[in-house]
């Protein structure tokens, strides 16, 4: 029996470079869909796996849908870097 993995994230490549900047090196991360799967084709079924808050108000019925979340292919990641502190500048414009 396999031992059992409760992390949310995983680590699939340390080490990762993106053209667009030489000598810079990331970590890739893969969220762990287990809990999604298991859902689909139930009455629980989710209606896609990141919701879009266009408005910032928590109100799923005005905004525009989902997020497309990529396969894991690393060719399809070189443009999805999470710069840590443009995100906490964003979060802190919608308090």
């Amino acid at each position: 029996m396999a031992p059992f993995d409760a992390r949310v994230l995983h680590i699939v490549r340390r080490g990762y470079s993106e053209q667009d900047e030489p000598g810079e090196h990331y970590d890739v991360y893969v969220t762990d869909y287990g809990a999604y799967v298991d859902l689909i084709h139930t009455k629980y079924e989710p209606q896609g796996m990141l919701p879009l808050d266009e408005f910032g108000d928590n109100d799923p019925d005005d905004d525009g849908g989902y997020v497309e979340v990529p396969t894991q292919d690393l060719r399809a990641i070189r443009r999805a870097i999470l710069e840590l502190d443009d995100f906490v500048k964003a979060d802190a414009l919608r308090l």
